[in-house]
């Protein structure tokens, strides 16, 4: 159980990291 919610957990983490790098990636990159 206590695994399965660390997984989650970490999946989350990531799933946030690729956004806000994919939003910095857009910001930086000349439109």
């Amino acid at each position: 159980m206590a695994t399965q919610m660390s997984k989650k957990r970490k999946f989350i983490d990531d799933v946030v990291f690729f956004a806000e790098l994919s939003e910095v990636l857009r910001r930086e990159s000349p439109s």
